[in-house]
């Protein structure tokens, strides 16, 4: 899970002000007071992260990057695995590739696909305009691209071929494909619109880039990677608009439910984030700016515990056991339980700008920075304890 420094409305530039001023504030009694060692608090990895902080599929490898440098490293030691290398342009993403021996990394006009074991570019592909993300299929065949100039590309990668992404010349904030690799939603902003965040999610095919549902009108406030998900059947949709979310049976194009912050989970304010279907598959997550809960996807109602947790930063978050990993300040940051809504575990002392949590659940990874507004950090490696991953 990463940093990302995108920005979609008004709202989101008071909210990162709110949280720069609160890194700020808990930096500087950070640094005062120092940090008491914690024995579970596996490893600080020094010299290439604090921006990017990625664990493989097995949950044996995690890629970290700074601006510039990425390096890879064992979990459960700390161990470097690679020498530290340097990308040629500013790094905008990284991510592993189905089989954790290859990892793509995306910055400048170029994509590329990386061998681990040899640092060798597997193959690569240039792209016109600055690229901005570039997302991999779960089976690693096809990546596809965001750009400065807005438009996406569709890259299939054993053939070396590029397709634009419909509608052309329409900026497309994000995307994701499904667990079998068959399908992609994509989020395209309204042009009119961009500042309020408006938009349409679409559902499309892979192969031909068709839509299989209609498009789906949004208004998105997050900075989030996950304003959308399809289940791991591929059988439901949940989208984050900016004030409730919605679930949809993806066959028929049938809303089984919605719910709306402020309406009876006491969410007053919040603006929704990032959307997750938890493992099982019978419940979501929805986090806003304010709180995160789980809700039963049949019915819409809530089945958790009201998380209040402000997650700051723009990155991700970590799912596992019924447990909730997030970014932000040291009152927010950690790992959270989603049954009681009560933090589990404090991972230090420092704001954390990204996380990571390994498959198993027994570990966590987490970004921090060296200084606020810098680029450059450090990736601190926890051990989530015993009592808290089996709960």
């Amino acid at each position: 899970m990463r940093y990302r420094g995108k920005s979609l409305d008004r709202r989101m530039c008071v909210r990162c002000l709110l949280w720069m001023s609160l890194l700020l504030a808990h930096w500087a009694d950070a640094q005062s007071s120092g940090t008491a060692h914690d024995p579970n608090c596996v490893a600080r990895l020094e010299g290439s992260g604090g921006r990017i902080a990625e664990i493989s599929d097995d949950g044996a490898k995690l890629l970290t990057a700074n601006e510039r440098i990425l390096r890879v490293w064992e979990v459960g030691s700390g161990r470097p695995l690679t020498d530290a290398f340097r990308y040629d342009s500013p790094i905008e993403a990284a991510h592993w590739v189905a089989g954790s021996k290859r990892f793509i990394v995306a910055g400048g006009h170029e994509v590329r696909i990386y061998d681990v074991a040899s640092l060798m570019i597997v193959t690569h592909c240039t792209q016109k305009d600055s690229v901005t993300d570039a997302v991999i299929s779960p089976n690693g065949k096809w990546v596809i691209t965001t750009t400065k100039a807005g438009g996406g590309t569709i890259w299939d990668v054993s053939a070396g071929r590029t397709d634009p992404v419909p509608p052309e010349k329409t900026p497309l904030f994000w995307a994701s494909f499904s667990s079998d690799s068959t399908k992609f939603l994509a989020f395209n902003y309204d042009i009119q619109d961009r500042l309020a965040g408006k938009g349409v999610i679409h559902l499309r095919a892979t192969v031909g880039t068709r839509d299989l549902i209609p498009p789906i009108k949004t208004s998105y406030a997050g900075s989030g990677l996950s304003p959308a998900e399809l289940s791991r059947d591929g059988k439901l949709l949940v989208i984050s608009q900016s004030k409730h979310f919605e679930i949809y049976r993806v066959d028929g194009f049938e809303k089984l439910s919605q719910k709306t912050s402020g309406d009876d989970f006491g969410v007053d304010a919040g603006y929704g984030e990032i959307v997750h279907f938890m493992p099982d598959g019978q419940q979501v997550l929805w986090v806003t700016d304010v709180s995160a809960q789980t809700f039963s996807t049949s019915s819409g109602e809530p089945v958790g515990s009201l998380v209040h947790v402000i997650v700051g930063g723009r990155g991700d978050v970590g799912i596992k056991n019924n447990m909730l990993l997030v970014p932000g300040t040291p009152k927010n940051a950690g790992v959270w339980d989603l049954g009681t809504g009560r933090r589990r575990q404090v991972l230090g002392s420092l704001p954390v700008t990204c996380v990571a949590m390994a498959p198993d659940g027994e570990h966590a990874c987490v970004g921090r920075l060296y200084q606020p507004l810098e680029q450059d950090g450090f990736t601190e490696i926890w051990r989530i304890s015993p009592d808290q991953r089996h709960r």
